[in-house]
């Protein structure tokens, strides 16, 4: 980005501090569709997509007065975007449909470099739950598969609260441990989807 166009974001942005809706305007029309495309890549779904760059820069007009316009804009609203889209994906992760369709269709940007998604994050997490002792197993997949509540899980099995939760973290240790280090790429997301 040359000078001429910093000088000019950094005006923009010290119009949105000031709360002129035409600088919002501009840096919507400049970033939306960017933002679009990063959180379609991620999602695979336009309404997720679209939701995410109105969240996007609804976030952004309530943080505009603190938005600092000697740095740059472009971090700044992608950090935004970013995590709105990865809070969407967490919880369309816990979705079996949206699950495996991401299997089939995801693509993800990490870093600012595109890479494709494998199936080897489920499978791993599927394989170390199977290696959970039998009742831990189970306890964990009432609450992370069927999404029930620690008291469901125990009107269901007649066991304490107490021991519901106890196993689930017992078994969410287990699995981060067991985590293969290397795949860094897939370390953050497989612990969303521990959540």
């Amino acid at each position: 980005m040359n000078d001429i166009k910093i000088g000019k974001e950094s005006r923009l942005i010290q119009d949105l501090n000031q709360g002129l809706t035409s600088a919002f305007d501009e840096l919507f029309e400049k970033y939306s569709s960017i933002i679009f495309h990063f959180a379609l890549s991620i999602l695979k779904s336009k309404e997720d997509a679209e939701e995410v760059v109105q969240n996007t820069f609804l976030a952004l007009w309530e943080k505009r007065q603190s938005v600092d316009h000697k740095q740059p804009f472009k971090p700044f609203i992608f950090t935004i975007a970013y995590n709105s889209t990865i809070d969407t994906f967490r919880r369309k992760a816990k979705e079996k449909k949206y699950r495996d369709y991401f299997l089939v269709n995801a693509s993800i940007f990490y870093d600012q470099e595109e890479f494709q998604l494998s199936s080897d994050l489920f499978y791993n997490l599927d394989r170390l739950i199977d290696e959970l002792p039998e009742r831990r197993k189970q306890i964990f997949k009432l609450r992370k598969e069927k999404g029930l509540s620690y008291k469901e899980i125990a009107d269901e099995l007649s066991i304490s609260t107490k021991t519901i939760e106890n196993s689930i973290n017992l078994a969410i240790k287990y699995i981060k441990r067991r985590i293969n280090k290397g795949s860094l790429i897939f370390l953050p997301l497989a612990y969303l989807l521990l959540q």
